[in-house]
C-alpha cells in the first residue's frame, strides 16, 4: 500500500496519494539550467536566513 499524506480541512476530506520518486524528478527536471553553473547551495545560510540568526562553525 503506497504512503498517503491525509489533509483535513474544516468541512472537507482529501486524501492525497505521496509522488513517487520519478514523480519528484520529473518535476524537478524543468529547472534544470535555470541557476547559474556555479551556484553551490549552502544548506547553513539558508537556516541563517531564514531563523534570522548567525552559525559560526570552527
Amino acid at each position: 500500500m503506497p504512503d498517503m499524506t491525509v489533509i483535513q480541512g474544516s468541512h472537507s476530506l482529501e486524501i492525497k496519494k505521496t509522488p513517487e520518486i520519478r514523480e519528484i524528478l520529473a518535476r524537478l527536471r524543468k529547472y534544470r539550467g535555470k541557476l547559474p553553473a556555479d551556484f553551490k547551495f549552502d544548506h547553513i545560510e539558508a537556516h541563517e536566513r531564514e531563523l534570522g540568526i548567525s552559525v559560526i562553525l570552527s
